[in-house]
């Protein structure tokens, strides 16, 4: 069985809702509890443990997405009276991605034969709303 799992790839995101669905929403305390660097910092420790969990199980090759621009979102943007984008949202997901980076730099320094890529969704979400009009989507 790990034989067969070393041969898959895995493509794992994590993080999106424990911004949205707990970090950010009023009625939990979440965001009393930590800073969003220690938020940060929690997830991905969790998220280390998750992945280094897989690997033991015989899975060898990642593909992880990192978090996009969910100041972007339609719940965000339906708060939003002009309708735009929350940078203090986008901003506070940026330390997640910087965690998820490291992370994966770690992982694939310490552990063997393993094989970790790191997909910038904040990136490629950043080039499609700059470059929308190029991109035939106006």
């Amino acid at each position: 069985m790990a034989t067969e799992l070393s041969r898959c790839i895995f493509f794992v995101g994590m993080g999106s809702n424990d911004y949205l669905n707990n970090y950010l929403m009023p009625n939990y305390n979440t965001r009393n509890q930590y800073n969003g660097q220690q938020y940060a910092d929690l997830l991905v420790q969790t998220y280390n443990n998750q992945i280094t969990r897989l690997y033991n199980l015989g899975a060898r090759k990642f593909v992880i997405a990192g978090l996009g621009l969910l100041g972007c979102i339609p719940s965000i943007l339906a708060q939003s009276n002009s309708g735009s984008c929350s940078e203090e949202v986008n901003m506070l997901v940026q330390p997640f991605n910087e965690n998820v980076k490291t992370m994966l730099s770690n992982l694939n320094n310490n552990l063997p034969d393993s094989r970790f890529i790191f997909i910038d969704s904040s990136r490629m979400f950043q080039e499609i709303l700059l470059n929308a009009r190029s991109l035939g989507m106006y």
